[in-house]
């Protein structure tokens, strides 16, 4: 299971532990955090708006949860 997360920007917050990768979301920067055993933290900016999904779920099924979102 995962949690898609919609807000505004919070300031600095110390990410998850886990191997970070950025990737591209919709043409923005993203940050990717796995973390080994399922867990997966994607977190990037679009218009002004924090958009993050965590969650159980694998690397390849987060980037499509993230490519499906308008």
């Amino acid at each position: 299971s995962f949690t898609v997360i919609q807000g505004q920007p919070q300031g600095v917050r110390e990410a998850p532990p886990g191997q970070k990768t950025e990737v591209t979301i919709c043409g923005q920067t993203a940050n990717l955090i796995t973390d080994g055993l399922g867990n997966s933290f994607l977190t990037w900016m679009e218009n002004g708006v924090a958009i993050t999904i965590a969650g159980r779920i694998s690397q390849d099924e987060i980037l499509k949860v993230a490519g499906s979102l308008q």
